[in-house]
């Protein structure tokens, strides 16, 4: 019966395509959330290093309720400049609306300069993504370091930067399982003392 079931029923044909995702550069699988946190820290990451440069002024406030989240906001030599990263840029289409708008209005909002981060892309990004997020500068790891004149931190080569992203991912993944693995075992070791304790 259940040959007969799996015979009738539609299964995915190919795996999904990652190959926008930053998730398609590391050496080791990730959920999708793991690909998003990863994402998340990098940006923290360049947000520290870039405001280590005296020209270059981290201006980002903190979220608030009712105003839209702005991933970078600095200025640069006196020019306000802000980024929206993105760890994954094959969204549906109402995704990706939706990244077009929020750069343009806080674009707008800040009158500024807005950008798109392409976390994935260390220095060409491929023309059909670029035409899918028409209306927005979207740039890649390299051009977004030129645009503050910082030096890119790897070497400037693409190699340098996978590289990272794959040491970063194994440092966060290796650390949070590794504190699964630590809560897990003073759960058993509290099982065995309550056990022992009982006569």
């Amino acid at each position: 019966m259940t040959n007969e079931y799996l015979k009738n029923t539609k299964r995915p044909k190919c795996k999904p395509d990652n190959s926008e995702s930053l998730s398609s550069l590391v050496n080791i699988p990730l959920t999708q959330s793991e690909c998003i946190k990863l994402g998340t820290h990098i940006e923290k990451i360049f947000a520290i290093l870039l405001s280590k440069y005296e020209h270059v002024e981290n201006i980002r406030q903190k979220n608030k309720k009712g105003v839209k989240e702005r991933d970078h906001l600095f200025v640069v030599n006196g020019v306000k400049v802000y980024a929206e990263l993105k760890s994954n840029l094959n969204l549906d289409t109402e995704k990706r609306n939706k990244t077009i708008k929020k750069v343009i209005h806080i674009a707008r909002e800040e009158k500024c300069e807005g950008y798109l981060l392409a976390l994935r892309y260390y220095s060409c990004i491929p023309e059909h993504v670029r035409a899918r997020y028409e209306g927005v500068r979207i740039v890649s790891v390299s051009e977004y370091f030129r645009l503050f004149g910082v030096p890119c931190p790897f070497f400037d080569f693409e190699l340098g930067y996978k590289i990272w992203v794959n040491q970063l991912a194994r440092g966060l993944i290796y650390n949070v399982n590794e504190n699964i693995r630590q809560k897990q075992n003073e759960i058993v070791e509290l099982t065995r003392l309550k056990k022992s304790l009982q006569f």
